[in-house]
């Protein structure tokens, strides 16, 4: 099971470097526009990108919920199908207001309803 985590870690953290690629290219083409340049090539739909990111990190999640089987990983993937709907461009304010009130809601789940603290697995797979 370590050795699982561990690669579903690092997968997640392959995605975050590659979102933080997309974001940097998002930013250059930014100041493409700013300067009045017109950069054809750097033409990504940051939104669309996003969401598949967010996707992506949906289903390692997922597939940890399989393996593990416990309440933790659950709460995982509920928080990042939440965040995944709240960034979504077409969010209204009552939709955004309903995400917010989920957060809060599995956040106290995990904080009150748990039998025990989070065990030290998890914390050194966060360091890695």
């Amino acid at each position: 099971m370590k050795k699982f985590d561990k690669v579903i870690n690092y997968f997640e953290i392959g995605i975050a470097i590659l979102l933080f690629i997309v974001i940097i290219v998002k930013i250059i083409d930014f100041s493409f526009v700013l300067l009045q340049i017109d950069a054809q090539l750097l033409s990504l739909d940051f939104e669309n990108i996003l969401i598949i990111v967010f996707n992506f990190v949906i289903g390692a999640e997922f597939i940890r919920l399989l393996v593990k089987h416990n309440v933790e990983a659950l709460t995982d993937v509920l928080l990042f199908a939440i965040v995944r709907k709240m960034v979504l461009p077409s969010s209204s304010f009552i939709e955004l207001i309903a995400g917010v009130a989920s957060l809060a809601a599995v956040f106290a789940i995990r904080k009150y309803l748990f039998e025990g603290p989070r065990s030290s697995e998890d914390d050194d797979l966060a360091q890695a």
